[in-house]
């Protein structure tokens, strides 16, 4: 089995199965049961990494009330599978330490969705000498993310010389237009925006 697809289903049915699935290349868990300590989580994580290190695509998208992924276990899912083009998480626990792992592991990133991560400001990365190592970037969201900083904004920007979509609160249209993005979509309520480098046309995520 290559590509797992998984929804509201109980994170603690998840984990005993995963060491069967050595090969698994895609792997994506969606809104699943909300009664769950964070621990479940991570030791999902945890065992996801230590079983299937061929992953390039990994997705945690859980409710706000659902069990959440610290940065320790997702440091050590990145210590692992070093082949990822795309990371989807949403969690509050993530913060600027699992940002700095994840800056410097992941050559190969080409979506980075990252909505609701309350603990992300980007403030560790903009301190990073070197170029942040995701030369293939194409796709960051963060919207949702109240604390990210512009700096962290403006980096990615320098940095990633192939992102070409971005989706941001409000609050950052007056710094991406000066970064030669546009404004193509904005959601319904009218928090993110969705801003596009050199391109009249957007396909919303």
């Amino acid at each position: 089995m290559r590509d797992v697809d998984i929804r509201y289903t109980e994170t603690r049915r998840v984990t005993p199965v995963l060491h069967h699935w050595q090969h698994l290349e895609k792997f994506g868990i969606y809104d699943p049961s909300s009664d769950l300590v964070s621990a479940e989580a991570d030791r999902l994580a945890i065992t996801l990494a230590t079983h299937c290190p061929h992953l390039v695509e990994v997705v945690f998208q859980h409710s706000e009330e659902g069990p959440q992924m610290s940065s320790q276990a997702m440091c050590y899912l990145l210590g692992r599978c070093h082949n990822l083009t795309h990371l989807g998480a949403s969690s509050s626990r993530l913060n600027d330490r699992f940002l700095l792992i994840l800056a410097s592991c992941q050559p190969h990133l080409e979506r980075l969705i990252l909505p609701k991560c309350e603990g992300i400001a980007g403030l560790m990365v903009t301190k990073f000498k070197d170029a942040l190592a995701w030369p293939e970037l194409r796709q960051l969201v963060l919207d949702g993310c109240n604390s990210v900083s512009p700096e962290f904004i403006e980096k990615m920007v320098r940095d990633c010389s192939k992102l070409r979509t971005v989706a941001l609160k409000q609050e950052y249209d007056e710094l991406m237009v000066r970064l030669a993005f546009q404004l193509e979509v904005r959601n319904d309520d009218f928090e993110s925006y969705y801003m596009e480098r050199n391109r009249s046309r957007f396909t919303m995520v």
